[in-house]
This record gives C-alpha cells, structure tokens and sequence, in this order.
C-alpha cells in the first residue's frame, strides 16, 4: 500500500541519517559526509512527498537537522574542491603546491571545529517527530504521489534550449527527488513521466552527469574566492590558472554531453544561445544543500 511505504521509508531513512550523523561527528570523513548527505536527501523527498497527501505532514526537515545537513555540506564542498584541485594538478602532470594543501586543510579543520561547538548544544537528530507516524490514507497517497510528481516533472522538462545553471541544477534535484522515493511509486505511477524518464537507469545517467557539472561549477566558484587565492604565491597562482582552464573546457564538455541527454535530437546539434565558453563561473550561486 503506498501510504505504508511513504511512512516506512521516512522512518527508515531518518534511522539511516541519525546512524551516519553519528559516524561523521567522530571521522569526518568525506566518504561519510557523502553517503550522510545523501541518506538526509533521501529524507527529505520521503517528507514531500508525504507533504503532498495533505496529511498534516510537515515537508520541511527539522531545522536542527537542516543546520548541521548545511554546515556539514560546506565541509563537503571544500572536500570536492580538494579533490578537483589534486586530480586537476595530476592531469598538468604537477603537484598541488603546500600553500594550496595548508590553506585547505586550515578552512576545513575550522568548518570542523566551529560545527564540534554547534554539537555541544545542539544534538541535530532526535526522536521522529509524532507526525511522521500518523497514516496517510489511501486515496490521499495516491492524489499525493501524482501531485508530487507532477510538480517534479515540470522541473525535468527541457525546452528547445538548455536550461542555464540555476535550471539545470533544480533539475538535478526534481529527478533525485524522484529516484529517492522510486520505491514508493506504482507502475502507473511512473507513467505520469515523461517517456524517457520512465526508466530509473536513464534518470541516474542523466543525474550522474548533472552531478559532474555541478562539482565543476562549485570548484570554479571556491576557486573565485579572493581570500583563498591572495594566500598562495605566484607559482601557485599560475597552476591554479592552468586548472581554471582545464574545468572551463571540462565544463563545456559537460554541457555538450548535457544537450545531447536532455534535448532532442535535431537541436542538441544547434548552438545553445548560451554558449558554454560564455557561461562564466562566477555567475553561479554556490549550492550545498
């Protein structure tokens, strides 16, 4: 019964991020932040779409949950940063230079400490909230999964064009929204999709390469702080120019394979009016959540 697993897979994915919580609070690790970040995803597509049955159920996560999901998640971009940063140099056939690594280590071993304060005071997961136990009747499941993924499939949905950062990015989203709660959804449910998107291996595709240029994007926004790039010296600053551009053509590579995924066929091979050389880095809001 749909309503049954709305409920089970709020539960079951809340006891998933409060064990993983645990486990980042003691490593910090960027594999455990990654699956942490993910499961709390999870979560809160099982909460939308439980939101959407009118039942009462809040949509939202629970704000202490929220904070430490969102400093937690700029730990994590730092993380990716680090990695671009070193994989980009291996690929110049360089290494990443100490004032580079030092500086890193330093803002991410702050994130940490300031977020070890925050949990002195603020335990983010506690008991379930009572509502979340609260039966969703039938008939409003059903009326909440169709409304849920109709809302979904409005983001998804391309023009003739690409759709610019901000548009490709809550695309990402609607169609992660949609594979975490694929579980909950019937045979007839999935018809309400597009036909392409009716299969769960064409929807991860097509997020894995969304993903990718999204991390490249956030590695080009860090890389604009002019508080990271005043600390290195002038041999650093040339390789970290020369890793700009290789994410810049990584960047359009990615967009290439983007028209291709999300548009149809006879006008992935026309010009976006957008043209990737002229999508610059610093015109993308920084995204963690």
């Amino acid at each position: 019964m749909a309503s049954q697993k709305i409920h089970l897979a709020v539960q079951r994915h809340y006891r998933r991020a409060k064990t993983l919580a645990r486990t980042v609070a003691e490593t910090w690790g960027e594999e455990d932040i990654h699956q942490f970040r993910v499961e709390v995803k999870k979560l809160r597509a099982c909460l939308r779409l439980a939101g959407a049955t009118h039942t009462g159920i809040k949509a939202r996560l629970p704000g202490k949950l929220h904070g430490f999901y969102s400093m937690v998640g700029i730990i994590r971009c730092l993380q990716l940063f680090r990695k671009g940063l070193e994989e980009g140099a291996a690929r110049l056939k360089k290494e990443l230079p100490d004032t580079c690594s030092a500086r890193l280590e330093g803002r991410i071993e702050t994130a940490v400490a300031v977020i070890k304060e925050y949990l002195k005071l603020n335990f983010p997961l506690g008991k379930p909230r009572a509502e979340w136990r609260v039966p969703v009747h039938g008939h409003g499941a059903t009326r909440g999964i169709e409304a849920f993924i109709r809302d979904k499939r409005d983001s998804m949905l391309s023009d003739r064009i690409l759709p610019d950062e901000e548009g490709l990015h809550a695309m990402r989203k609607a169609m992660k929204d949609i594979l975490y709660a694929w579980s909950c959804f019937s045979g007839d449910d999935i018809l309400l999709l597009p036909e392409k998107w009716r299969s769960a291996g064409n929807l991860h595709a097509c997020t894995d390469v969304l993903g990718e240029f999204h991390d490249i994007c956030l590695q080009l926004q860090v890389l604009q702080d002019s508080h990271f790039l005043l600390s290195v010296d002038g041999e650093a600053g040339a390789l970290l120019e020369k890793v700009r551009l290789l994410w810049l053509r990584d960047k359009e590579d990615k967009l290439e394979q983007l028209r291709h995924l999300l548009l149809p066929a006879d006008e992935a091979r026309v010009e976006n009016p957008l043209a990737p050389g002229d999508l610059k880095a610093e015109s993308y809001e920084l995204h963690v959540d």
